[in-house]
């Protein structure tokens, strides 16, 4: 059982030498090897000692063992790190998640501009960049990032019809261009998409980034089943806002909504390689049932999630 502590006197040395043997890890191949080689477990204690002096609060992750720390000061999150033998294994989100709920308004931080891996990290757990930077050291600049705010939300107003309709629209020729018939795309129209939002809005929830629709979601229980149990008809993201965590939030909407059922299930196309690795992180499985969609000249296949 893995939790989350605070970082006190009687624990910063297991907090700093996490800190270090991560710290060295993750930059050692594009910092000078003389400033990498500086933050030793001693150096560290140092560093966590005085930031906490400053009203900065300390966290430690631990697994059996410390696997992983960060810090909060404010709405600024930083020194967030796992050690090499524990990443991506759950518990770099886990901190990144328990830190939000730390801040005390929009949660924001900043990493070392070459450090595409930390990039990839915060932009697929819903922050972007700001397009403020500053300089460290040796050259290398540090870019802040912001959490991005998700709204997710039932659909209900005519601009948000609108809206789903536009991303329905533009995420079939986003993501199906060389997948269904060229004939099937070049006839479906933002008018007839329009015309589907607004004739079926029941159990469909919109998420609304700076006012406009980038992502949506429908969902019902399929009754023509024994046992009843949940099904997922459409989940689309604008390409733009791909691994920004929007299509995380609004999966997670649908199965919680959908939690009193004993199993969900879905249909995705065969060739549809990105959204068969986004249903499998949810536990979805496919069950051997697949159908041909002449309309499409394609086969759709059937997962599903006990």
């Amino acid at each position: 059982m893995n939790e989350i502590i605070a970082v006190g006197k009687e624990n910063i040395f297991e907090a700093a030498r996490v800190h270090s043997i991560s710290w060295i890890d993750s930059h050692k191949s594009f910092c000078d090897k003389n400033f990498v080689e500086m933050h030793t477990p001693d150096h560290q204690i140092e560093y966590i000692s005085n930031k906490m002096k400053s009203r900065t609060e300390f966290y430690m992750l631990v697994d059996e063992e410390p696997v992983g720390v960060v810090s909060v000061t404010g709405n600024l999150i930083e020194d967030l790190y796992v050690i090499p033998l524990k990443q991506r294994m759950g518990y770099g989100t886990k901190l990144l998640q328990f830190a939000v709920k730390k801040c005390s308004g929009t949660p924001s931080l900043w990493i070392l501009e070459n450090n595409k891996r930390a990039e990839q990290f915060y932009c697929s757990n819903g922050f972007k960049k700001t397009g403020r930077v500053h300089s460290v050291t040796n050259g290398i600049d540090e870019v802040e990032f912001t959490m991005m705010d998700v709204v997710v939300k039932p659909m209900e107003t005519d601009d948000e019809k609108k809206g789903k309709a536009y991303v329905h629209w533009k995420a079939w020729h986003e993501a199906y261009e060389h997948i269904i018939s060229k004939d099937y795309l070049d006839h479906l129209t933002l008018e007839q998409c329009e015309k589907w939002a607004f004739e079926w809005s029941d159990n469909t929830y919109v998420a609304i980034v700076d006012g406009k629709a980038v992502g949506f979601v429908c969902f019902s229980p399929n009754k023509e089943v024994e046992p009843v149990i949940g099904e997922i008809f459409a989940i689309y993201v604008l390409s733009e806002y791909y691994g920004t965590g929007v299509a995380q939030k609004l999966m997670d909407l649908a199965l919680d909504r959908l939690k009193e059922y004993p199993g969900c299930e879905l249909w995705v196309l065969k060739d549809n390689p990105r959204a068969i690795r986004f249903y499998e992180k949810y536990g979805f499985e496919f069950d051997g049932t697949y159908k041909e969609l002449k309309s499409l000249d394609a086969t759709e296949m059937r997962m599903v999630r006990r």
